[in-house]
């Protein structure tokens, strides 16, 4: 049985443009199955296997068949005034072909796949007679006659009677490929144009969508009242007439871009009608060439906008920076105007102390010698011992303590002494008044003879005794306090240091 296997894949996939197509179709269609005692010597797996090579094996026949109605039709077409001959060679052919190309596939079918063959065959009968009214170039012969009134009946063609050559078929076949490559380019340009569209489709309404949007902010804006929710007439006249007005402007606006568009394209099109007449018309390999242009332009636009926008970033970054430096900068600079006032004024500072420095400096040097006169004076006094001095140091503190004792006893004889003088006056007072003149007369006298007496006393060197005169109405009254100076024995050892 001569078949062909279908590769992975969607149909006609696997004809490729290659130098060897006719090789490798003959090895397609040459391909052999095993016979009725070989199948049944298989396993089970084997024959799954091979029952579902053979469904494929069907398939691929439908399809070749289907391509073959094509192109014969398309015969047919270009071919409507061709001699009547044509006809029944056109019809043995393609008896012949489909006979050749199912016969083979009853005989080697395995009962299982009895339907798939019947199948076959009638498809095979309704291309016969499809294609009976048409042309052809399928070379085959046919023995047989037919007769009025008796069934027909056909014959198989025997292997020298190839039902097409096989350079027809790959032929056929590329057709059909280029066929279904233009379909598919054709494809790929309306979905292209249905995305664009779509695309811009899609644009047009979310950019009306945010007109919208900004229309009914505005409305709400200018209109609508937010205390109350309500529109006045004379706000909602102001906004339409605005309104209009712009979509005036607007529209002038999209009128004038129309008009330059619409001249932008006669002058394209003056340009290619010129283009056209001078023999330098775009053909497909120009516009395919563009189109690889675009795309390298395309690319390098993109690479261009990763790059700007790297460089954007870089630029935002380096703003930053420079503004971190300039903050940066300006505390530096309010710390260098500090700093400067800080030195002048250290520096004055400096001279001042220098200056007080030479000064301190001649007054250190004056008292240097100074210090220096009064060192040499003082080792020149003969200074005393140290016990001498303890000794005077002894006396010293035995006189001072005698002192405050002496001072505590005026204190306390002064207090007797305003006592007395009270009780005297007293004593006066309880005297007769011519007594009392004559008594003031004696007194007088007597206080002049005692202040004389008390002159001199005072003025004595003893020191030992102290007398107090008061006058009373008898005569002179003398209170003497006698008292010897009391010394501890630290002047007893005074004296007897010094006798030593």
């Amino acid at each position: 049985m001569a078949t062909e296997v279908k590769p992975a894949g969607s149909t006609l996939e696997f004809l490729v443009g290659e130098n060897n197509e006719q090789q490798l179709w003959a090895e397609v269609y040459t391909r052999q199955f095993p016979t009725d005692d070989e199948f049944e010597c298989l396993t089970a797996e084997e024959q799954g296997e091979l029952l579902a090579e053979l469904r494929e094996e069907v398939e691929l026949l439908d399809v070749e068949a289907g391509m073959m109605q094509r192109h014969a039709e398309s015969l047919r077409l270009t071919r409507s005034t061709a001699p009547t001959t044509n006809v029944s060679s056109a019809r043995r052919s393609l008896m012949a072909f489909v006979s050749g190309g199912t016969g083979n596939l009853s005989e080697e079918a395995t009962p299982g796949d009895s339907a798939a063959v019947n199948q076959s065959d009638d498809w095979s009968e309704q291309q016969v007679a499809a294609a009976a009214t048409g042309s052809g170039v399928l070379n085959t012969t046919s023995t047989g006659s037919t007769r009025r009134g008796q069934p027909y009946s056909r014959k198989l063609a025997d292997a020298k009677d190839a039902y097409v050559v096989l350079e027809d078929r790959v032929a056929m076949l590329t057709k059909e490929r280029e066929r279904m490559k233009q379909q598919k380019d054709k494809e790929e340009r309306d979905n292209d144009h249905l995305r664009d569209l779509f695309r811009a489709t899609v644009e047009e309404a979310v950019n009306r969508m945010k007109e919208l949007r900004l229309e009914e902010l505005q409305f709400n804006r200018e209109v609508i009242c937010e205390a109350t929710g309500t529109a006045s007439a004379d706000d909602l006249l102001r906004y339409m007439n605005n309104r209009h007005g712009a979509q005036g402007k607007y529209l002038d606006k999209l009128n004038a871009q129309c008009a330059a568009a619409e001249r932008s394209i006669l002058q394209h099109q003056r340009n290619l009608k010129q283009r056209r007449a001078a023999g330098e018309a775009f053909h497909a390999i120009d516009f395919e060439q563009l189109r690889i242009e675009n795309q390298k332009f395309v690319e390098r636009i993109e690479r261009k906008n990763l790059e700007l926008v790297e460089l954007k970033g870089t630029s935002t970054r380096t703003v930053q920076t420079l503004n971190n430096l300039m903050d940066t900068l300006n505390g530096l600079t309010s710390e260098q105007s500090r700093l400067r006032k800080d030195y002048k004024n250290r520096c004055e500072y400096l001279a001042r102390l220098k200056r007080e420095m030479v000064s301190v400096a001649q007054e250190a040097k004056v008292a240097e010698q100074k210090n220096t006169a009064i060192k040499l004076r003082h080792e020149a006094v003969r200074v005393p011992k140290i016990e001498n001095y303890m000794a005077q140091k002894a006396e010293e503190y035995e006189l001072r303590k005698a002192q405050r004792n002496w001072q505590r006893k005026v204190e306390i004889a002064e207090g007797q002494l305003g006592l007395m003088k009270q009780q005297i006056r007293v004593l006066v007072n309880a005297t007769d008044a011519q007594r009392r003149r004559k008594r003031l007369l004696a007194h007088q006298r007597s206080t002049a003879s005692t202040k004389h007496s008390v002159h001199g006393r005072r003025t004595s060197v003893s020191g030992e005794t102290r007398t107090a005169n008061f006058a009373c109405p008898d005569g002179t009254i003398d209170v003497q306090v006698q008292q010897e100076p009391v010394v501890g024995g630290s002047k007893g050892l005074l004296d007897m240091k010094r006798r030593q």
